[in-house]
């Protein structure tokens, strides 16, 4: 991603280079001249870009954040959801309420009394477990609900973006136009312009590129993970088929 990103850079760079060059030329006939006001029209529409595409950063970077703490909060619901037995605190209530009625009505050795008050304490312990994993699924949905908030408004950027750049490349072609008229800047200005289309095309690609490295780690990523957590099912029920095992020898 680095190397494309710097390649892409290059060809933004030189990109704009060619583009001031061509607008310099343009502007020959002066601020006053009709090709100087469409180059100030253009310079407008450009710097609204700019802005809508610096504004779509700021939502990405918000979107990013937003992600990094939903996953937190993934893991942190998963690993509290490993510690308790009970969903909710009406079936740890039942739970402790039949473990006491066995306390009061059978008789046991006092090794197997405290064995069932330790298992009570732990059923009363979990209760605040279960509190602490609905607070963590409120907050999912809080911030699921925000991420909901943040993509939309990105798609509306987006839509804002793709208007306004068709409105730079309609007053790119006036000014092209208002160029051709003068067959001496138009033999200066042909390989320019053809140089600027093809490094659009080049730009373009880059950008494809990028998303597919993107989606290629994004998908051995996925995998990766998929394998960590089989491999962590498959040691779980051999941890559990050994321990059984061990039970069974003692």
């Amino acid at each position: 991603m680095a190397e494309i990103n710097d390649a892409f850079e290059k060809l933004k760079e030189e990109r704009r280079k060619i583009q001031e060059t061509i607008e310099g030329s343009l502007n020959k006939g002066g601020s006053g001249s009709e090709v100087g006001k469409q180059r100030d029209a253009l310079k407008a529409l450009r710097d609204k870009k700019g802005a809508l595409i610096n504004e779509k950063k700021a939502l990405k970077t918000q979107l990013d954040s937003l992600k990094a703490a939903g996953d937190k909060l993934v893991k942190d619901r998963n690993d509290q959801r490993s510690t308790v037995k009970f969903s909710t605190a009406e079936e740890i209530d039942k739970e402790i309420a039949k473990l006491q009625r066995r306390q009061e009505t059978t008789s046991m050795s006092l090794t197997e009394e405290k064995k069932l008050i330790k298992e009570m304490d732990a059923l009363k312990a979990s209760k605040l477990k279960i509190k602490d994993l609905k607070s963590t699924e409120t907050d999912m949905e809080d911030i699921k609900r925000k991420r909901k908030e943040i993509s939309d408004s990105i798609a509306a950027k987006d839509k804002e973006i793709d208007a306004i750049t068709k409105e730079i490349d309609a007053s790119q072609a006036k000014i092209k136009e208002s160029s051709e008229k003068d067959n001496e800047k138009r033999s200066a200005l042909d390989g320019l312009f053809k140089r600027r289309d093809e490094l659009k095309k080049e730009i373009a690609d880059k950008l494809k590129e990028k998303d597919t490295v993107r989606d290629e780690f994004r998908e051995k990523n996925n995998a990766w993970y998929s394998y960590q957590r089989a491999v962590k099912a498959q040691k779980k029920i051999q941890y559990e088929e050994e321990k059984k095992k061990r039970d069974e020898e003692k």
